[in-house]
Protein backbone atom coordinates (compact mmCIF):
# COMPACT_ATOMS: atom_id res chain seq x y z
CA UNK A 1 0.00 0.00 0.00
CA UNK A 2 1.64 3.42 -1.23
CA UNK A 3 2.12 6.24 1.68
CA UNK A 4 -0.36 9.29 1.18
CA UNK A 5 1.21 11.74 0.28
CA UNK A 6 0.91 15.26 1.93
CA UNK A 7 0.36 18.25 -0.67
CA UNK A 8 -0.66 20.75 2.22
CA UNK A 9 -3.33 21.89 0.16
CA UNK A 10 -0.81 23.46 -2.28
CA UNK A 11 -1.86 22.81 -6.17
CA UNK A 12 1.83 22.29 -7.27
CA UNK A 13 3.09 20.20 -3.87
CA UNK A 14 0.11 17.96 -4.84
CA UNK A 15 1.08 18.22 -8.66
CA UNK A 16 4.71 16.93 -7.56
CA UNK A 17 3.29 14.11 -5.21
CA UNK A 18 1.52 12.88 -7.57
CA UNK A 19 3.91 12.28 -10.39
CA UNK A 20 6.19 11.12 -7.81
CA UNK A 21 3.06 8.62 -6.87
CA UNK A 22 2.61 7.16 -10.30
CA UNK A 23 6.43 6.82 -11.04
CA UNK A 24 7.41 5.00 -7.95
CA UNK A 25 3.88 2.76 -7.67
CA UNK A 26 2.80 1.15 -11.99
CA UNK A 27 0.75 -1.12 -10.15
CA UNK A 28 -1.66 1.81 -8.53
CA UNK A 29 -4.90 1.48 -8.46
CA UNK A 30 -7.08 4.04 -6.82
CA UNK A 31 -6.01 7.71 -5.80
CA UNK A 32 -8.44 9.36 -3.83
CA UNK A 33 -7.65 13.24 -2.94
CA UNK A 34 -9.54 14.08 0.47
CA UNK A 35 -9.44 17.82 0.40
CA UNK A 36 -7.11 20.72 -1.39
CA UNK A 37 -4.90 20.43 -4.04
CA UNK A 38 -7.27 18.26 -6.15
CA UNK A 39 -5.92 20.87 -9.50
CA UNK A 40 -2.42 19.89 -9.01
CA UNK A 41 -3.49 16.11 -8.98
CA UNK A 42 -5.23 16.70 -11.94
CA UNK A 43 -2.68 18.50 -13.76
CA UNK A 44 -0.29 15.53 -12.94
CA UNK A 45 -2.92 12.69 -14.29
CA UNK A 46 -2.71 14.98 -17.71
CA UNK A 47 0.83 14.84 -17.79
CA UNK A 48 1.84 11.78 -16.39
CA UNK A 49 1.17 8.20 -17.40
CA UNK A 50 -0.99 6.62 -14.63
CA UNK A 51 -1.75 2.75 -14.99
CA UNK A 52 -4.62 1.58 -17.20
CA UNK A 53 -7.66 1.69 -15.03
CA UNK A 54 -6.13 3.95 -11.97
CA UNK A 55 -9.51 5.27 -10.74
CA UNK A 56 -9.68 8.45 -9.28
CA UNK A 57 -11.92 10.11 -6.49
CA UNK A 58 -11.83 13.45 -5.18
CA UNK A 59 -14.24 15.37 -3.00
CA UNK A 60 -16.48 18.88 -3.69
CA UNK A 61 -17.94 19.07 -7.30
CA UNK A 62 -16.45 22.30 -8.65
CA UNK A 63 -15.66 23.67 -12.11
CA UNK A 64 -12.98 21.77 -12.43
CA UNK A 65 -13.53 18.32 -11.22
CA UNK A 66 -16.35 18.64 -13.27
CA UNK A 67 -14.44 19.21 -16.20
CA UNK A 68 -11.96 16.64 -14.84
CA UNK A 69 -15.11 13.95 -14.84
CA UNK A 70 -16.47 14.83 -18.20
CA UNK A 71 -12.36 14.74 -19.49
CA UNK A 72 -12.11 10.86 -18.09
CA UNK A 73 -8.94 11.98 -15.65
CA UNK A 74 -11.65 11.73 -12.20
CA UNK A 75 -13.92 8.88 -12.05
CA UNK A 76 -16.01 9.86 -9.34
CA UNK A 77 -16.63 12.81 -6.98
CA UNK A 78 -18.08 12.67 -3.48
CA UNK A 79 -19.92 16.28 -2.47
CA UNK A 80 -22.71 16.90 -0.35
CA UNK A 81 -25.59 19.48 -0.74
CA UNK A 82 -24.16 22.26 1.31
CA UNK A 83 -26.75 24.76 0.51
CA UNK A 84 -29.69 22.24 1.57
CA UNK A 85 -27.70 20.96 4.67
CA UNK A 86 -26.99 24.69 5.48
CA UNK A 87 -30.86 25.38 5.35
CA UNK A 88 -32.08 22.67 6.78
CA UNK A 89 -30.04 23.22 10.23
Amino acid sequence: MAAAPISLEDIHLAQVATLDLLKRHPDLVGIYVADGGIEGVIQALQEGNGPPGLVTVCTDLTEITRQALIDGRVDMVISHPQEWMAAAW
